[in-house]
């Protein structure tokens, strides 16, 4: 593994060895999809939590119609 790689470029995963084992390729993987998931899951939270609206009850009142049909 090469260390300070994630001060040039985002890193999520770690991969270890040169070339890396099948255990560890498949480990990393599943690291990767649990961090993916993760990451939907807390947008999706995140997202209800802003776009949150709330209403009050209106009390509305039939008001009399002010068309009387006459058009003297």
């Amino acid at each position: 593994t090469i260390r300070g790689v994630d001060k040039l470029i985002p890193v999520d995963v770690y991969l270890p060895g040169c070339p890396p084992k099948p255990k560890a390729v498949i480990d990393a993987i599943i690291k990767l999809r649990k961090k993916i998931v993760r990451e939907i899951y807390e947008e999706r939270i995140r997202s209800q939590e802003e776009n949150r609206c709330f209403t009050t009850n209106h009390k509305f009142h039939v008001a009399r119609s002010i068309h009387t049909r006459n058009y003297d």
